[in-house]
């Protein structure tokens, strides 16, 4: 596992592994010099002054990308990556340049960037071809303290990161532009909130319920100490690797509602830890070090479209027969149910077979499983079948039932003699799915899973999953790949 080497003084070994933010009554939140990290709390109020000064300790890179009037170059906000050991994903240097409003995306060093964010007054910030005016800030601001790859924030790191939030003192609301913006030699959008969120966040898609932020600037310092690189899972274990500038010794830890285990990092910069009865439910991965979480992954919350976002992967066996037995050994949950046998034809068989399959299709996707009884114990099999014929048919079923049709995959398993199959289905990305069993002309039905159940998807779930699947981050067009 290659090991991210900084050199001495990096912003990350520096602000995260000998500075810590501390709780004190007297000055609230302050920085403090202490060995460690984070301290009490994993988000407070602290001052400006403090930040400055680390990010004027070492000369390190800054990714920011800026939105400003295109006329007086003054800055409505700023967004900066500071102190990563590569540049950010998806990011790269450009600029669109429309009449009212300039976005910008360059490089630049983090003592420039020190200089530019003031509470003394306004301030010139040199980004690319570009001298921008800052606007003064309040000496107050908010910080976070956020893991790698965390899962609601607009910019996806693979690094833990401490994010700050800058306002204006008494900042009123920017007079943004209300017209479409006509791109020369860049893409066009119908509103300056559209062009906003393509530009710093990659989101063409218009993502509804996701608003421009109102902080003046968001600088998000990256801790290059240790972080959860990539996470192996296996039927028997799981393989920890951490990646960082300072890992050995870390201590790597998995909690979960019915089993424990942790280990420490040696130099091979990876720990394996036993997973006797399989994946828990309720996962949890923390990476700490003297009593302070450096990074977390909470595996248990994630489906599984959204490992692979996650920095989680799913070795499964190549054994047909450990394959089954896996699942099997799962039980009926949130992505598995078992059927004693495969749907007829009658309208009432089709509704409660896939009502299920537009169910997994609308959450994060599951498997079906033909041949078991409800009792999760008892294996009948599917007795004097075709199996080519029956495989054929669920997936035609499928398309036939289920609206829009989901991805699906039918398999064949023999346990103890006996013929089961599977409908493995995926998760769906244009929700929501729902099922017409009998005529097309009948109203389409939505359902939901909710643990080992499939219910009716009551209104707010409907729109749930539309909006979950609005959120997700499309990749960038070609165009603008470089």
């Amino acid at each position: 596992m290659h090991r991210h080497c900084e050199p001495e003084g990096h912003l990350g070994d520096r602000f995260l592994g000998r500075w810590a933010w501390c709780d004190r009554p007297a000055n609230r939140v302050v920085l403090s010099a202490a060995h460690g990290i984070v301290g009490l709390v994993d988000n407070g109020q602290g001052k400006i002054d403090d930040l400055l000064a680390v990010l004027g300790q070492a000369d390190n890179p800054a990714f920011v990308r800026v939105a400003c009037e295109t006329g007086s170059r003054v800055a409505w906000h700023v967004d900066a990556v500071v102190g990563p050991p590569t540049a950010p994903p998806a990011w790269k240097p450009e600029i669109w340049e429309y009449e009212p409003v300039t976005f910008i995306a360059a490089q630049v060093s983090s003592r420039s960037l020190a200089a530019a964010l003031s509470a003394a007054g306004p301030q010139v910030l040199q980004v690319d071809r570009y001298s921008l005016t800052l606007p003064a800030l309040s000496q107050q601001l908010t910080w976070w303290k956020k893991p790698s790859r965390a899962r609601y924030d607009s910019v996806a790191l693979p690094w833990p990161t401490m994010i700050y939030e800058l306002n204006q003192p008494g900042q009123s609301q920017i007079r943004t532009p209300s017209r479409y913006l006509i791109g020369d030699d860049c893409p066009s959008f119908f509103s300056y909130e559209r062009a906003f969120r393509a530009f710093f966040y990659g989101d063409f898609a218009g993502s509804p319920g996701q608003n421009v932020p109102s902080h003046t600037a968001v600088i998000r310092l990256v801790n290059t100490a240790a972080w959860l690189e990539r996470v192996v899972i296996t039927p028997t274990h799981m393989d920890v690797h951490v990646g960082g500038s300072d890992v050995p010794g870390a201590r790597v830890e998995l909690n979960a509602m019915t089993y424990r285990a942790d280990a420490r990092v040696g130099d091979a910069d990876c720990v394996r830890l036993p997973l006797p009865e399989g994946l828990p439910d309720g996962s949890w991965l923390f990476l700490s070090r003297e009593k302070q979480w450096l990074d977390y992954r909470a595996i248990g919350e994630y489906g599984q479209a959204d490992l692979e976002r996650a920095g989680v992967e799913i070795e499964l066996p190549d054994d047909p027969e450990t394959e089954i037995q896996l699942l099997l050994s799962q039980g009926e949950g949130q992505q598995v149910e078992f059927k004693r046998q495969l749907p007829d034809r009658s309208v009432d068989s089709k509704r409660t077979v896939f009502k299920t399959v537009a169910a997994f299709a609308n959450g994060s996707g599951g498997s079906v499983v033909f041949g078991v009884e409800k009792d999760e114990a008892t294996i009948r099999g599917l007795e004097s079948i075709d199996v080519l014929h029956e495989r054929d048919r669920l997936i035609q079923l499928t398309r036939s039932v289920v609206t829009p049709p989901p991805e699906v995959e039918t398999r064949q398993y023999n346990v103890d003699g006996k013929t089961i199959l599977v409908l493995s289905v995926g998760s769906g990305t244009d929700a929501p799915y729902g099922i017409t069993p009998g005529s097309k002309d009948r109203p389409v039905e939505f359902y939901v899973r909710r643990g080992a159940t499939t219910f009716p998807a009551k209104p707010e779930e409907i729109r749930n999953s539309v909006l979950a699947r609005a959120r997700q981050v499309p990749s960038r067009p070609t165009w603008l790949a470089g």
